[in-house]
């Protein structure tokens, strides 16, 4: 018979059908609007279920933590159906559910700590302390969540699962309903423009270049749109990925802002010269095929244009601009009236579109009696076309349609190159009165336009002009800077896949950030100290995308007085993370008066991770004071239990460690960083398969898989056997993007290069997949192109030109020492093989073996013994040199490495027929020969089969 249910059992499975209308109305939410933490939240709660049927100990503690989550999630789901963005909640509220999992995170923690039983029963007597302070955090956290949510328990206190059913059906109907508004022509954050020739089987993209200032910015942007990595550099990436592609098109719009800069000139000339030599890329200027549109009739040089070029546009002609006004008006029954409004426009494209609509809204003759009687001595005067572009501006914002608060509207955005969105107009609490008409009016007057992603902007004349004439107030771009920040500190606080909504909204304002920020810095602001932290935020982001806001520059000079040592310290803190080409002398007076600010303050949160900057800064330059500073880092997080940052910290030191050859050091460390973060890609995996989620589900196991063949290549070349690791290595070349995994990619025909080099491969080969490797990893680790110069000298090396290898295996040992173990290792291996050099008289196995002894690698140590072997032998002292052969092969056996322990058995075997064991030294050298068969060693097979017996050859 089955066995009956516990109480305990029953209550468990009475309480999953209690929370399951509560989940299911959240994973029906998340599939529709995607709201930041509201996966993870689901995959937690998911994991806690399982969970809690299995735990050992404190079974009521968990039952009782999860029975005080629904009211939550009904919550969550109740701001949707509140909020005044229909699918797009604000960032305070943003705020909230991602500190709900904050606590959700404990009471997971909490439930697994109850997993073990009872083993270890005197490990857990001395835990229940920790233990009860966590389930108190845990009730805390709750409480917290739901004063942040204002729930009242009393409303959602349901006594039966009829009650939760009805209650979630309800808010189930209303979902709908409030998905059923949201418009089915959304647009994409990527456009494209048809061009002749082009369909849709071809790439198109259309970028907007005005929020960008250089060229690497330029390459930047094009990188992002077209789903690139973020790169210090993404030049070099962009031109790739294009010429791997087929016919593209690519559209750069506004592209003066980047060129007409003299100092950012010939690098954008230089990067669309690029672009234009690619075959498969068009490139238009309304030209050729990338097209870029810009004002002026200027071109960049560089560029092989198509012949004709076309001119700038020109004003349209009297027959032109009349059909332009009789499409927009009824009103030219007046010729005459007509034909003299036209001339004062000077029949510019957008002075008489703004005229006739005003036409359209006023009457012809009225229009001409206001432009006359206000604008009659500048007509008079005999303005250019700029002046009268000014008065047909100046006449549409004067008109009565334009109330005080559409030109408020219109006046910030003068200085929003990006436009706002309609969350945004909403949700940054501008304090314009019903902001939603005032854009209504704008559309209306056609002093603003939709661009393609729904964005409200104005015209770039029209922005000059109100900039000029009526630019924004603080009173209003203090709001939209403080909703900018609060965006900005949502990713800093909770970073990571679930804020993709954020970080596009961020992206999509990052001209708009700039522009608000550069204002506010350059006018005194008086809420500077907020100005200065939101410029910080904004160029912590920026620096995920290689490049950094040229903001930052404009801060010291701006620093209110009395000097705020918080803000200073921060200042600080982001300048060392920004800038990888400090100086050491700089970066030690920059840590000097950073120090001297926290001796002001009291901010371990900061301190922390100022620490791990400098820490990160100095791996490079002096292991022992990176050391230091990462120590201090530790101990600051370790006082406000930032587990995050202690995670940074320790992966920090164990980089350190390993590049300093002090291998089980750094697995320590990796391993103390592992415990704190609780990485665990196969629950997450198994978590987003649980909710229909496969796309992630397969993508988090496609990347733990990788990692798992990566590491198992590694070892088959460990081991020399090279044909497996090689094919390894192919795969993950074919089935990797440069693009988007650059350093997978770039690794992976590094190590085959260096397969090859050990193996015979052919040399072109070799040289061309080291050329790859040095252009995709120059801009992204520059250290690794000390791999592809001792790759290179082990080629020389082989072709016999040891005066060359022999003087670039020391300069990259010296450059390596102290801070590349592997590096150090590879050369000291070289350079200790003396029978490969041939000389007799060697410091060089010495110093491997003493290496080998000080980093605890087996595989140096045997290795060095081989080498030691050789040299006794060269000084005919084969006694010793037969032990230290014994001695090499017990381990390489031990290891399994076949290629070296087949040399120890050729060697042992030359001493044994020295000594006229002919016998004894066939048997060794046959032994090795299906060695060397095994670690693909050609040259040696034929050089062993002279040696052998011909009955012994096919072993």
């Amino acid at each position: 018979m089955p066995r009956k249910p516990t109480l305990f059992e029953n209550h468990i499975t009475n309480l999953a059908a209690y929370l399951e209308p509560a989940l299911s109305l959240l994973t029906n939410l998340n599939h529709v609007f995607e709201t930041p933490f509201v996966l993870p939240i689901l995959q937690t709660v998911q994991s806690l279920i399982g969970t809690v049927q299995i735990v050992k100990r404190n079974r009521a503690s968990c039952v009782q933590l999860l029975e005080n989550l629904h009211p939550i999630f009904f919550a969550i789901v109740d701001l949707h159906l509140k909020s005044a963005t229909i699918g797009s909640l604000p960032p305070a509220s943003l705020h909230h559910i991602g500190q709900f999992a904050d606590p959700l995170n404990k009471i997971r923690t909490f439930g697994d700590a109850q997993l073990d039983g009872n083993k270890l029963k005197i490990k857990h007597f001395f835990r229940q302390n920790e233990m009860s302070t966590l389930f108190k955090d845990c009730q805390t956290g709750l409480l917290q969540a739901q004063e942040a949510f204002k729930i009242e328990i009393s409303t959602l206190n349901f006594t039966t699962i009829e009650e939760m059913k009805q209650k979630a059906e309800q808010m189930h109907e209303e979902l709908i309903e409030v998905i059923s508004t949201l418009s089915d022509g959304s647009t994409s954050d990527r456009s494209s423009s048809l061009y002749p020739g082009f369909n849709g089987s071809h790439n198109r993209f259309f970028i907007s270049a005005e929020s960008v200032v250089t060229s690497t910015e330029l390459a930047g942007l094009v990188g992002l749109h077209i789903g690139l990595e973020p790169a210090a550099d993404s030049t070099k990436p962009v031109v790739n990925y294009f010429a791997r592609q087929p016919r593209s098109l690519l559209i750069l719009d506004n592209l003066e802002t980047p060129w007409e800069p003299l100092q950012a000139r010939r690098g954008v000339e230089e990067f669309l010269s690029l672009l234009a030599d690619i075959t498969n890329l068009a490139l238009v200027t309304i030209t050729d095929k990338v097209q870029i549109t810009m004002r002026g009739s200027e071109r960049p040089g560089q560029v092989p244009w198509s012949h004709p070029f076309l001119q700038p546009l020109q004003p349209l002609s009297d027959v032109a601009a009349r059909q332009i006004f009789v499409d927009i008006t009824d009103d030219v029954r007046d010729s005459e009236e007509l034909n003299k409004l036209l001339r004062f426009t000077d029949n510019l494209p957008l002075a008489v579109d703004l005229v006739a609509h005003l036409v359209d809204y006023e009457g012809l003759s009225s229009v001409l009696t206001r432009w006359e009687t206000e604008r009659t001595s500048l007509l008079a005067a005999g303005y250019n076309r700029e002046s009268n572009l000014d008065i047909s501006i100046a006449t549409s914002i004067s008109g009565p349609r334009l109330t005080p608060e559409a030109k408020q509207l219109l006046g910030l955005l003068s200085i929003l190159p990006d436009g706002l969105s309609d969350v945004e107009l909403v949700q940054a609490n501008l304090p314009i009165p019903d902001i939603r008409s005032c854009k209504s009016i704008l559309l209306a007057t056609s002093l603003a336009y939709s661009n393609t992603k729904g964005r409200l902007c104005s015209l770039t004349p029209i922005r000059e002009y109100m900039q000029k004439f009526s630019p924004p107030s603080s009173f209003l771009t203090k709001p939209l800077c403080n909703y900018f920040h609060s965006l900005l500190q949502l990713y800093q606080k909770y970073n990571g896949v679930q804020l993709g909504g954020v970080v596009s909204q961020i992206t999509a304002n990052r001209g708009n950030l700039e522009q608000v920020l550069l204002r506010r810095l350059q006018i005194g602001d008086p809420d500077l100290v907020d100005t200065i932290r939101c410029t910080i935020s904004l160029n912590s982001f920026t620096r995920i995308t290689g490049s950094r806001s040229i903001l930052l520059d404009l801060v010291p000079s701006t620093f209110p007085q009395p000097l705020d040592h918080q803000l200073a310290a921060r200042f600080g803190t982001e300048v060392l993370m920004s800038y990888t080409e400090h100086s050491v002398d700089m970066v030690q007076g920059l840590i000097r008066d950073v120090e001297a600010h926290f001796r002001h303050i009291h901010d371990p949160v900061l301190q922390s991770k100022f620490w791990r900057a400098a820490g990160s800064f100095f791996i490079e330059h002096d292991p022992s004071t990176a050391m230091q500073h990462f120590e201090r880092g530790l101990t600051m997080s370790g006082q406000n239990g930032d587990i995050n940052e202690q995670c940074n910290i320790l992966l920090g030191i164990a980089q350190l460690k390993l590049r300093n050859g002090s291998y089980s050091t750094a697995q320590i460390y990796c391993s103390k960083a592992q415990r704190l973060a609780h990485l665990a890609l196969r629950v997450m995996a198994l978590c987003s398969k649980s909710f229909g989620n496969y796309q992630q589900s397969l993508g988090l196991l496609h990347q733990a898989q990788d990692i798992l063949r990566s590491t198992q290549a590694e070892v088959y070349m460990l081991k020399s056997e090279y044909m497996e690791a090689r094919e390894i290595y192919n795969q993950l070349v074919e089935h990797t993007s440069v693009d988007q995994h650059v350093e997978t990619y770039a690794y992976a025909l590094l190590n085959m290069a260096e397969i090859d080099a050990m193996i015979g491969g052919s040399e072109d080969d070799i040289r061309y997949n080291l050329d790859v490797v040095r252009k995709v990893l120059y801009s992204v680790y520059p250290p690794a192109i000390i791999h592809c110069d001792i790759i290179s000298a082990e080629l020389e090396l082989r072709k016999g030109n040891r005066i060359f290898a022999w003087a670039a295996f020391q300069e990259n040992l010296k450059v390596a020492l102290g801070s590349h173990s592997e590096v150090v290792c590879f050369c000291l291996e070289r350079l200790a093989n003396t029978r490969r050099w041939g000389v007799v008289d060697s410091n060089w196995p010495a110093v491997y073996l003493a290496f080998a002894h000080h980093s605890r690698d087996k595989l140096s140590l045997c290795k060095a013994y081989l080498f030691l072997g050789d040299q006794f032998s060269s000084s005919m002292d084969e006694e010793t040199a037969h032990n230290l052969y014994i001695v090499a092969l017990e381990g390489f056996t031990s290891l399994d490495v076949h290629c070296s322990r087949a040399h120890c058995m050729l060697r042992l075997g030359d001493i044994v027929n020295m000594c006229g064991d002919k016998s004894k030294a066939a048997e060794l050298w046959g032994a090795a020969r299906p060695l060397f068969e095994r670690s693909s060693q050609a040259d040696v097979l034929v050089e062993l089969d002279t040696r052998l017996p011909a009955k012994n050859i096919g072993y």
